[in-house]
């Protein structure tokens, strides 16, 4: 996690503000602990909230691909569990990719990808979602797919070339975090199913040259195999982990931090209080 300038900027200015007396620097002490909790959790969802399908405002900032007479059906539905999209497609549709939505977002290099899904059948690979460098980005004229997550076919989900990454139930949700480490000169990506580890695999695309992967800057969603039902909700993708518990859970080096902080940061807030 990388603190903005704007947290240095107000730290700095709560630390010069006041004459220091010993009230006064418990007090920035704690102040300091306050900001440092905030900026953790202040990644960016670059699909701006639009994953959460609660509205058809959400679905509006999609561009839906619905070629061959509109195999696929789009629809936000509420419901008491919290409002969920679903996608439909139709019996004696071909099985391919050509059909569905996507969202082109700001090029970042994707740190956490995050999403709910339900399936109603388990032999067929239906959900399928690829996180991307599309083509349309300047720095490439190819689409490269970096995270590729599908399930199907005996009740196994899939994630780029792991074939059983990872076992579901039908009719039931499940979470799914992918979290992508970018420092490395062979990129990687570790796959989550339910908060359990289940693989880690390189970038997707075929070439496999990483040189030419900078970013990414769509995500895909798509039925593949005719004739079924796939249901996402809470979907966000993230420059950063996309909220402290992922951070907490997915990274080492946040709970070192907290591990070193937070009895500091309850010490000061005992010894500003007494």
């Amino acid at each position: 996690l990388t603190p903005s300038l704007s947290l240095f900027s107000m730290v700095a200015c709560c630390l010069s503000s006041a004459p220091v007396t010993t009230r006064t620097f418990r007090s920035q002490l704690v102040i300091l602990g306050l900001f440092f909790l905030v900026e953790m959790v202040n990644a960016a969802d670059l699909l701006d909230g639009s994953g959460k399908f609660d509205s058809v405002e959400d679905l509006d900032k999609w561009t839906i691909k619905t070629p061959d007479s509109y195999n696929v059906s789009v629809e936000t539905v509420a419901a008491s569990g919290g409002p969920y999209l679903q996608l439909n497609k139709k019996a004696g549709s071909n099985d391919e990719m050509n059909d569905g939505l996507f969202y082109q977002f700001t090029p970042k290099q994707i740190r956490h990808v995050t999403f709910a899904f339900q399936t109603s059948d388990d032999n067929l690979e239906d959900v399928n979602i690829r996180l991307r460098q599309s083509k349309d980005s300047a720095s490439d004229d190819e689409d490269r797919d970096i995270m590729f997550f599908r399930c199907g076919r005996l009740s196994y989900a899939r994630f780029n070339e792991h074939q059983m990454a990872g076992k579901y139930k039908t009719n039931q949700w499940h979470q799914v975090d992918l979290v992508m480490n970018w420092k490395i000169e062979e990129k990687y990506i570790n796959f989550y199913l339910d908060g359990e580890l289940q693989g880690t695999s390189q970038p997707y695309f075929f070439e496999k040259d990483y040189s030419k992967l900078k970013h990414a800057n769509q995500i895909f969603l798509y039925n593949f195999s005719n004739n079924t039902e796939v249901k996402l909700k809470n979907m966000e993708v993230c420059d950063d982990y996309c909220n402290l518990q992922a951070s907490l859970k997915y990274s080492s080096s946040t709970r070192l931090l907290l591990d070193c902080s937070l009895p500091l940061m309850i010490t000061v807030l005992f010894w500003f209080i007494a």
